[in-house]
């Protein structure tokens, strides 16, 4: 899958809800929109990156496929259950209050993958969150959510490409199940 100008897709390693659970996220995302005012993200898209990969040629690609496949990775709980707002890109999310041992050690030993495969690390520090809206002009009142509950099975490596709009879609293209 190529985007515009041929250029290969972006990817990243994300958490990607099953159907359960994506539901309890829209419910939550639309209680707390009633505040904020800006563009949704579609129920469709919801996750939670673990490691922004940028634009792995095929090769790169198929050594993160064979790293992630290598990884052993236990269920866990997550608890979302704050809200947030980044000003650069006017970003509303909802995120945990206390980070899994599990998830940092996930998205740790992942980017840890990618670095080994050439894939530089991403300079921000890992905030794990679910993006509910985009383009939200000013930073919304305090929002205490109802927790999303998120029993984690597994992970994806997902492609991003251009939705019709010009927001962001997202798309897996390999699943990697729990192992361990």
């Amino acid at each position: 899958m190529n985007t515009a100008g041929g250029r290969p897709p972006r990817r990243f390693f994300a958490l990607w809800p099953d159907q359960a659970t994506r539901h309890h996220l829209e419910q939550v995302a639309r209680d707390c929109l009633g505040v904020v005012s800006g563009q949704t993200v579609a129920a469709a898209d919801f996750h939670l990156t673990l490691v922004f990969l940028g634009r792995p040629d095929e090769a790169q690609q198929a050594g993160l496929v064979a790293a992630a496949r290598g990884l052993t990775v236990p269920a866990f709980d997550l608890r979302l259950d704050r809200c947030g707002w980044f000003e650069g890109p006017r970003v509303f999310w909802l995120g945990c209050s206390e980070v899994p041992v599990a998830l940092a050690t996930l998205a740790g030993a992942l980017a840890a993958r990618a670095a080994a495969l050439g894939i530089g690390p991403d300079p921000r520090p890992f905030l794990p969150h679910v993006t509910i809206a985009r383009k939200v002009a000013a930073p919304p009142p305090r929002v205490v959510p109802a927790p999303v509950r998120w029993r984690v099975r597994g992970f994806a490596l997902v492609a991003g490409r251009d939705g019709e709009q010009g927001g962001a879609r997202y798309r897996p293209s390999h699943l990697f199940p729990q192992s361990g």
